[in-house]
């Protein structure tokens, strides 16, 4: 396996690590040491490309995992509730007790040998265009990119393939084609929050009252989520006005693409998808009704 390699990438302001072609965060730098992980039957791993909706449903999992304690769930911050696989050094995984929840974004060539049938994996897919503008966002407002390029930008480095974390369909292909995961959209999680958090506790093998759900629902709800204090966030670049807050939680909605797509900008996401996603993954671009 060749090894990292620091190197710039158009609009960003910091290097990024690369690897086999593929573009990650300067701070995955355990990344080739994460198959050696040791997992647990009562792990679970939570899957995205980033802005996603891996926070929101990390969140939702620990508390199904931890019986609902919502007492701690405010009182602790949420980093240290759920670690990211990515970012924290290997040692501290072996620290904190079971039942143990992951976040990570990357792919199964990274990822701990036999994952899927180790432990449990959840899979979220947000609609690209959606999760690029979320991502613009983002990579704007934090220090460790000191990304000052536009969306345009974004979408290029997209359908080239040089975006952080690689090709969006290989990695979306790859964790729906497999079928020990738990493959949930961030549209069901909007739409539908009910339902998906009931399927989410049938696949983790717990048991939950319709009242229980409901909680969690409102717990869990965008609201609630952007104001509870447990949530640490990166450290946000401080000579821009963006609340801090806005880096994970900036509007939850679905279609906001609309303000920042253009007829060629689509048609050029689409072909790429057409060519390169499973035909059998459907996306939502708009609310359903």
């Amino acid at each position: 396996m060749s090894q990292l390699e620091l190197v710039d990438l158009e609009g960003f302001g910091k290097k990024l690590l690369r690897h086999n072609d593929k573009m990650f965060p300067s701070f995955v730098s355990d990344l080739l040491k994460i198959k050696s992980l040791k997992t647990n039957a009562d792990d679970t791993f939570v899957v995205a490309y980033p802005k996603s909706g891996t926070t929101w449903t990390e969140e939702i999992v620990w508390l199904i995992q931890n019986n609902l304690d919502l007492e701690k769930a405010n009182s602790i911050a949420h980093t240290e509730r759920v670690l990211f696989l990515d970012e924290v050094p290997m040692t501290k995984c072996d620290q904190i007790s079971s039942p143990r929840v992951f976040k990570t974004h990357l792919t199964f060539d990274y990822l701990p040998e036999n994952i899927e049938t180790k432990s449990k994996l959840i899979y979220v897919m947000r609609n690209p265009k959606d999760m690029l503008v979320s991502y613009l966002h983002f990579v704007k407002w934090i220090k460790g990119f000191s990304f000052t390029g536009e969306f345009d930008l974004i979408l290029n480095h997209f359908l080239q393939n040089k975006i952080i974390y690689g090709n969006w369909c290989e990695h979306v292909n790859q964790f729906y084609e497999c079928p020990k995961v738990l493959f949930i959209t961030y549209e069901d999680l909007v739409e539908e929050p009910f339902e998906t958090i009931k399927k989410i506790a049938c696949f983790l093998g717990k048991e939950m009252s319709d009242d229980q759900i409901w909680r969690l629902v409102d717990f869990t709800s965008f609201k609630n989520m952007k104001t509870n204090e447990s949530f640490y966030f990166q450290e946000a670049d401080q000579t821009k006005t963006q609340n801090q807050r806005d880096l994970f939680f900036r509007k939850g909605k679905i279609g906001d693409w609309v303000n920042y797509f253009d007829e060629k900008m689509s048609f050029s996401l689409e072909q790429k998808l057409k060519c390169e996603l499973n035909p059998n993954i459907q996306i939502r671009y708009h609310f359903s009704n």
